[in-house]
């Protein structure tokens, strides 16, 4: 019997240090693919842009390749890049018009609904995109060399059950009750359905 508690006492150790362990290496990760990028936006300041700026610009390119191929128009709502940057409308509103003071993102009007506003990337916001993009792949491709085809798909499955986790908690945690996932969310997510997480703003004093 004290066998056994020993056993379960050990294994309870592993776990613990196990957990502090991917912690540890999350943070870290995240925060050097952070400065990384921090870094080459610095290097570069004569395009004046964030590395906020740089994913929003990236989210509306995305919305707007979404929607060509689903109705040949190659523009987005506020909404829709709002709902992939999980931020607030007021927030994407002031973000897209930064962007377009700058000169990488347009605004066009719908054919449908005149009163409707859509964007899409200038010329220029095109080109950063694509060098954006570009460098993101190089990376991802050099990490991948360190590792063999097993490791990489279990390193994959693991990224996505993170993925998949994270989403989970921030749906639960909202601080607003009204934003906040509810029983039948959370079924539709066990379920594999895409549920919405709306993010919030904290003002200050």
């Amino acid at each position: 019997m004290i066998q056994v508690m020993k056993l379960i006492e050990g294994t309870e150790k592993m776990k613990e240090y196990a957990c502090d362990k991917l912690n540890s290496l999350l943070d870290e990760t995240y925060k050097t693919i952070a400065e990384k990028e921090i870094s080459k936006v610095n290097r570069n300041s004569h395009l004046n842009l964030t590395n906020s700026e740089l994913h929003f610009i990236e989210a509306i390119a995305q919305c707007c390749s979404e929607n060509k191929e689903k109705t040949g128009d190659y523009s987005c709502t506020i909404t829709q890049v709002a709902e992939r940057q999980s931020i607030t409308l007021p927030s994407c509103t002031v973000a897209a018009k930064k962007l377009e003071r700058k000169g990488y993102v347009e605004k066009t009007k719908a054919t449908e609904d005149k009163r409707e506003t859509r964007v899409k990337l200038t010329r220029q916001g095109e080109k950063i995109n694509t060098v954006h993009l570009y460098i993101h792949h190089r990376i991802s491709r050099e990490v991948s060399k360190c590792f063999t085809q097993e490791e990489q798909e279990i390193i994959i499955r693991g990224l996505e059950k993170i993925n998949e986790f994270y989403t989970l908690i921030k749906g639960l945690t909202r601080f607003s009750p009204h934003n906040r996932w509810k029983y039948d969310e959370v079924v539709k997510w066990i379920n594999g359905e895409n549920i919405e997480v709306i993010d919030e703003e904290i003002i200050g004093d």
